[in-house]
């Protein structure tokens, strides 16, 4: 679950990186691109502004020449008058003339003709005048007309810019001629920029300049310093000298960070002007943040869209998980906890009681009633025992009827009541349908950390614990060091076992059996295992841990060959024919290749089969029976025999023993003992062998350890013996020399 909530929103924040990543690149490019195109935009209104000034003051330098050309081929004395003709008719047709004047080269005025008809001597001498001085003296060394310092003139309320050329004869100044033109009228609509981002300048190196801003023109002078910064501005860009710049006349833009614009400048060299555009950022950054905002708002939209996706699928992915997690921990059938759960959940530093709980005898619910009532069952179970948690306890499905009972709660008294509350609450009876059924558990309760100090060692003790409440059943046994003690060796002698048959540790002795007129009938087959580690083991303690380890087939096989290689041997040896019984073990027996294998080695060693008697005790019959049956009516087809042993004691029933091919019943040694002084053990004895006798079956009693016992028996008709009355187990060896001497 964490991979998948790592993954997908490692998916969303590199989609919100990639995202930003690219409006930032998009918005760096656009940037440029825009500024650029409004650069480029600035100059071209730059390039056409200079050239329509240029073709203006062009225009009226044209216009001074000519006039001046007239006035000098006017050879009579009436050439002012004239002049001054020429020059009225100008200011009736050309409205943005305002006036004309002829000076001599010593500044003072003989011709003035203006639209308000002013004398001559209304002015002063133009090189006495700080207005008029710089330009006039600027016009008296030039061959091209002069654009003089622009002015306002107070009676006609206008700006005024003066225009001066010098008229020459034989490159000498005889006048020199003016014009004043109106400022507003001549170039409003060149300078005027129709946005109030935009600010149009024109001016020349004598620090003044003229500027259009909305309806009105108005002089102002440049202060030393800015003029200072705007030169080294200028160069700076132009990566040129200032005559560099004004020879090639290059148009550059220039970025003024203080008052936020951008300049666009061009040098008229013919004129000494110099025209400016000034835009104010906000017309670049205007369009720029507009197009920002827009795909900010784009980007922000598919990342809440990827966002609101990412969230979505991640709901339905945690809910697939979940629904995962819960299959992973729960139990299909019954809803609870798995071991899986079991595992994950247990916490090491918190200490906890653990109680083990296995149904006694499910396996026989479950093949009586079917796998529908025994799934029932576990359910009906399940439910009953989630009465006994609180709070943060847990109870565990282990596996098919075993369940775990997770509780903190340590106290060992308290937890013995819910151990006997559990067992009395499931001896209640139990309906499932027209079925009626009681229950019982055996349950093994072990602590952490008190019995172990690991979950593996703790199940392990559980179930030590709840394998000796099953000895009794339905009771209940707390894990204690004894049991430990019985763990380790019932360990130690499965790893042991495991090597016996390869040591060579495993051997065989065999019983003789007699009938009642003390005739030799045949041996039995007795197991026996001694080790260098645990000395002598008997067949009661190891027989049970190979049957629980998945050793018994292979100690099963070893059994078989080398008691039927043994008494063949025997056999052939004194050429006397005689019953071997072999004891056959439940889980041995119902081994799938069990019947094949022991035919196999009955005629690899060519022993007769109906010689030979296989004893079974009555356990074997909680397996499934109709497959017991079947297979022991296999055998019997195969002349061998069969003997149930231990007869009494455990599962056997009458209406078993009629449907079972059986052809001997054993009388367990445990009636014997006292049959001779206890009237319900000679009982046992006499309904053994009536019950036998009335199937047609063979008795055999064994323990007999006294002739006492023997001669009762016979009273009793029972038909076979065996016990140290006749002779204890013995070797091969001693088999042989035992049978030489009761032959002879």
């Amino acid at each position: 679950m964490k991979t998948i909530k790592k993954n997908i929103w490692t998916l969303f924040y590199l989609v919100c990186f990639l995202s930003t990543v690219s409006f930032i690149s998009i918005t760096y490019f656009f940037y440029h691109i825009e500024k650029k195109e409004f650069t480029t935009k600035q100059k071209n209104i730059v390039k056409i502004k200079a050239n329509a000034i240029n073709s203006i003051f062009l225009q009226y330098e044209i216009l001074l020449d000519i006039l001046g050309f007239q006035i000098l081929n006017s050879k009579d004395e009436k050439f002012i008058e004239k002049a001054k003709y020429a020059t009225q008719s100008l200011l009736k047709y050309e409205s943005s003339i305002l006036g004309f004047s002829l000076a001599s080269p010593d500044g003072k005025i003989f011709l003035l003709n203006t639209i308000l008809n002013e004398k001559e001597d209304s002015y002063k001498n133009l090189l006495n005048d700080n207005q008029t001085k710089s330009s006039f003296i600027e016009a008296l060394h030039c061959n091209k007309m002069i654009v003089g310092k622009s002015y306002f003139h107070e009676k006609l309320q206008k700006y005024i810019i003066p225009l001066r050329k010098a008229i020459k004869i034989n490159n000498n100044v005889v006048a020199v001629i003016s014009s004043a033109i109106d400022l507003n009228y001549t170039f409003r609509n060149i300078l005027l920029t129709n946005s109030k981002f935009k600010q149009s300048f024109l001016f020349k190196q004598n620090n003044y300049f003229l500027e259009i801003s909305e309806d009105k023109a108005f002089k102002k002078p440049i202060i030393k310093d800015e003029q200072k910064e705007f030169k080294e501005a200028i160069l700076d860009k132009a990566d040129l000298t200032l005559e560099q710049l004004k020879d090639k006349e290059k148009i550059i833009t220039i970025e003024n960070r203080e008052n936020s614009s951008f300049s666009t400048i061009k040098y008229l060299k013919r004129f000494d002007l110099w025209i400016v555009i000034q835009s104010s950022k906000k017309e670049l950054y205007t369009p720029i943040l507009k197009t920002f905002i827009f795909m900010l708002i784009i980007v922000i939209a598919i990342q809440m869209l990827v966002y609101y996706l990412v969230r979505h699928i991640y709901k339905i992915e945690k809910s697939k998980q979940q629904h995962l997690y819960e299959k992973a921990i729960k139990d299909d059938l019954t809803g609870l906890f798995n071991r899986f759960y079991l595992t994950k959940k247990l916490e090491k530093n918190r200490p906890y009681s653990l109680l083990f709980l296995d149904i006694d005898n499910f396996k026989t619910l479950n093949d009586t009633f079917g796998h529908f009532y025994g799934d029932k069952i576990l359910k009906i179970i399940s439910i009953r025992l989630q009465r006994f948690i609180k709070e943060d306890d847990f109870i565990v499905r282990y596996s098919g009827d075993e369940f775990i009972l997770i509780t903190y709660n340590t106290n060992k008294e308290e937890i013995e009541i819910l151990a006997k509350n559990i067992l009395t609450d499931f001896s209640s009876i139990n309906n499932i349908g027209k079925i009626k059924f009681t229950l019982s558990l055996s349950i093994g309760i072990v602590q952490y950390p008190i019995n172990g100090r690991d979950q593996e060692e703790i199940k392990k003790y559980a179930d030590i614990a709840m394998y000796e409440a099953k000895k009794i059943k339905n009771t209940f046994v707390f894990f204690e060091n004894s049991l430990k003690d019985k763990y380790l060796r019932q360990s130690l002698i499965e790893q042991e076992l495991r090597k016996a048959i390869t040591n060579d540790e495993i051997y065989m002795m065999y019983q003789p059996q007699f009938d009642s007129n003390l005739n030799f009938h045949g041996v039995e087959a007795l197991v026996r295992w001694e080790n260098s580690k645990l000395g002598f083991v008997t067949p009661d303690e190891f027989i049970k841990i190979a049957e629980n380890s998945g050793i018994m087939a292979s100690l099963g096989n070893h059994i078989i060959s080398k008691s039927l290689k043994d008494i063949k041997n025997i056999q052939d040896s004194l050429k006397k024919q005689f019953h071997l019984s072999i004891n056959i073990s439940m889980k041995q027996f119902i081994e799938k290749e069990f019947f094949n294998d022991l035919l196999h080695q009955i005629k690899k060693v060519k022993f007769k089969k109906e010689y030979i008697t296989l004893e079974v005790t009555e356990n074997v019959f909680i397996e499934d029976i109709e497959f017991i049956v079947n297979l022991l009516n296999r055998l019997k087809k195969q002349n061998l025999k069969i003997s149930l042993d231990d007869f009494g004691t455990g599962y056997s029933s009458l209406s078993l023993l009629k449907k079972v091919p059986i052809d001997e019943l054993k009388i367990d040694k445990s009636f014997i003992d006292d049959i001779i002084n206890d009237v319900n053990s000679l009982n046992m004895a006499k309904s053994i062998i009536t019950i036998g006798k009335q199937l047609n079956m063979s008795i055999l009693a064994e323990g007999i350890e006294t002739k006492e016992q023997k001669d009762l028996l016979d009273t009793l008709n029972c038909d076979l013996y065996q016990g140290y009355y006749y002779s204890k187990p013995l070797r091969k060896e001693q088999l042989k020399e035992f049978l030489k001497t009761t032959s002879s």
